[in-house]
């Protein structure tokens, strides 16, 4: 038996074992954890061994399908006290049978981040609530994990703080700070859609999630502040070129001048910086299997700021062709994308040399890039270009029109203008 099992808590060996995948709709936890009670290593082996045969036995017995409802009640509440989870009716549809179904008939149309992000938000609701037949899916119900998600910290379920704790006795802390309202309502939104898939398929009759998210009491563009002049000036001064993190320097610019989302610009490859009608653009697309776009609207030809060309990028670029397929080499890509890595340094840039406002991101260089834009009497639309946000609100411009040509972008681009020069790299 592996040490790794054992813990020393306040004077005593515990036993840790895993709970299987297959098994947490009875047992909704990660793992199972009991006081041996004897400070002695050598006796504590011989129990956990001994615990560890007993638990492996149980959960043999659970998938066996020999037991009926009653008796797998009375084995779960033999394992896990003082809390029960209730046993689905025999034959019912459950949570957990139509999240199978539901990211099943939704996962190719899904880039691969956002089905990890749909299937732990509405696992959580099956940690939460029990995995319960949908019958018994109803909006009370449904209101009492909406307050549960409005007592829970962000990202807990990733926080060695609250590992192996249940849901019920995190909540029930004092001075945890809960996740956004921003958070809660994606939560309760994707529960929704869920929902409304299980109504089209005749499952259910009606969705009890529609409007159950949290009003806001801030308007949306406030959710995210865009960074002043001040704030750009501070973060040029920070920039410096270093040979061995080339992405540190021109990422940040990039974000700066061009408006891009985090990931595209990490993304990006050497071929991806190309001539188009004359002028140098960047070409957001998803035309290698390691690229994602998150959607239609996304993927675009932008013309590169002149503040980026005078500042050396294309020279940079020149260089890379050639070396590296990848513009940025020594960032690794990872579930959600090339930008973790970057997110961390910028982060910690951010906050210690440029500002302490948590509102203000690297997403507020787009916010930034837009805002500037839009005060300088920019049309919507050609904004909405340049950044891939979808042209909805005109049937004529979003359905009919062409795409803007670059030289019109570049016009538009020109406004941009924050009375900063970047040093050359």
């Amino acid at each position: 038996m592996s040490a790794s099992y054992l813990r020393y808590k306040n004077g005593v060996y515990h036993v840790r074992i895993r709970v299987p995948q297959d098994l947490k709709h009875l047992l909704p936890r990660n793992e199972l954890i009991k006081s041996l009670k004897t400070s002695d290593k050598t006796l504590a082996k011989t129990l956990a061994k001994d615990y560890i045969f007993q638990m492996n036995r149980k959960f043999v017995l659970l998938r066996s399908g020999y037991l009926d409802d009653e008796q797998k009640q009375q084995m779960v509440s033999s394992v896990v006290k003082p809390r029960v989870i209730p046993v689905p009716k025999a034959n019912a549809f459950t949570l957990s049978m139509l999240i199978a179904d539901y990211v099943k008939a939704n996962q190719q149309k899904w880039r691969v981040k956002t089905k990890t992000e749909v299937e732990y938000s509405i696992q959580l609701a099956v940690e939460a609530m029990g995995d319960m037949g949908l019958e018994e899916v109803t909006r009370d119900k449904l209101k009492e994990y909406k307050d549960i998600l409005l007592k829970l910290p962000a990202n807990f379920s990733k926080s060695p703080k609250y590992k192996s704790i249940p849901i019920v006795k995190i909540i029930a802390m004092e001075g945890v700070k809960p996740m956004s309202i921003t958070s809660v309502n994606k939560h309760l939104s994707w529960l929704g859609s869920m929902l409304t898939y299980a109504v089209k398929e005749g499952y259910v009759t009606s969705n009890p999630a529609a409007g159950l998210q949290v009003q806001r009491n801030t308007r949306a563009d406030l959710e995210r502040m865009a960074y002043t002049t001040e704030d750009l000036k501070a973060m040029v001064r920070c920039l410096s070129w270093n040979p061995k993190h080339p992405e540190r320097y021109w990422v940040s610019l990039i974000g700066m001048y061009q408006g891009m989302r985090l990931n595209e610009i990490c993304q990006l490859y050497s071929e991806d910086i190309q001539k188009v009608d004359g002028l140098w653009c960047i070409s957001v697309n998803s035309e290698t299997a390691d690229k994602e776009i998150k959607n239609s609207a996304s993927q675009r030809v932008i013309p590169i700021h002149p503040e980026l060309i005078k500042a050396g990028f294309l020279k940079y670029v020149e260089q890379s062709r050639g070396v590296h397929e990848r513009l940025w080499p020594a960032l690794a890509k990872r579930r959600d994308g090339y930008a973790h890595d970057f997110g961390k340094w910028f982060q910690k840039l951010n906050r210690t040399r440029i500002t302490e406002e948590p509102r203000k991101v690297f997403h507020s260089l787009r916010h930034s890039f837009i805002d500037t834009l839009k005060q300088a009497g920019v049309p919507e639309a050609l904004i909405s270009e340049m950044v891939g946000h979808s042209n909805e609100k005109s049937m004529t411009m979003g359905r009919y029109g062409k795409r803007y040509q670059p030289r019109v972008l570049l016009e538009a681009m020109m406004h941009l203008d924050y009375g900063i020069e970047p040093n050359a790299s």
